[in-house]
């Protein structure tokens, strides 16, 4: 079995990819929204996946995490999920970034070598 997925940020990315991935085989366990209408609007379009407003309840359930919000707002949702313990040790933490008009997916953090630090974020 491939590893599991919560998508954060139910937007038209954070949507499409949670549709691609589950469609190549990875279960989507989670989708997280700032709103409930949001979230579960994505986990129809996906179709699976638990849709919820708690980042930490559908971090928790995951091996990858994709955070699909815009860029402004990356700082307070990983603060928040490594403030509620949200993120599984051996987690990988994705995020799409956006440079010159371009965009491309970077590995943002694997948890374990950020363990040591969390304490400090």
């Amino acid at each position: 079995m491939k590893n599991k997925v919560t998508i954060i940020g139910a937007g038209v990315v954070g949507t499409a990819i949670g549709y691609l991935l589950k469609e190549r085989g990875y279960p989507v366990v989670g989708i997280a929204s700032r709103t409930f209408e949001s979230a579960k609007k994505a986990r129809e379009f996906i179709g699976e996946g638990e849709a919820s407003t708690d980042l930490t309840t559908v971090t928790k359930k995951a091996d990858i995490i994709f955070i699909t919000t815009p860029d402004s707002a990356i700082k307070e949702v990983c603060d928040r999920i490594v403030l509620e313990g949200g993120f599984n040790s051996g987690a990988i933490v994705f995020h799409r970034v956006k440079f010159e008009n371009r965009t491309k997916n970077d590995i943002i953090f694997k948890w374990s070598d950020f363990e040591q630090n969390a304490q400090n974020v």
